[in-house]
């Protein structure tokens, strides 16, 4: 299987001109700025939470090998959900 970023510089410059074409037609060339502008913003803002996630998750990791398996003994010790009377 070809990875994406492959197959996206392997379309034709025949549909990217469609394409733009399409885009100027149906949103008009003022507005193609602002939208290029807004996605833009949005992929910059989904880039740095996933940052986020993957450090988060990176030191949520060494938090729990840093315990000694505390946390293991510890979640045994938790009650069960309300209205459960199965663990009871």
């Amino acid at each position: 299987m070809v990875p994406a970023h492959v197959m996206l510089f392997s379309v034709s410059p025949v549909v990217w001109i469609t394409v733009i074409i399409i885009l100027v037609v149906v949103f008009g060339a003022s507005k193609l700025p602002e939208i290029a502008r807004n996605v833009g913003k949005s992929a910059k803002v989904l880039k740095e939470e996933l940052n986020d996630l993957t450090e988060d998750t990176k030191a949520d990791g060494k938090a729990i090998e840093g315990k000694d398996g505390a946390a293991a003994k510890d979640s045994s010790k938790t009650d069960p959900a309300p209205g459960n009377d199965a663990a009871k």
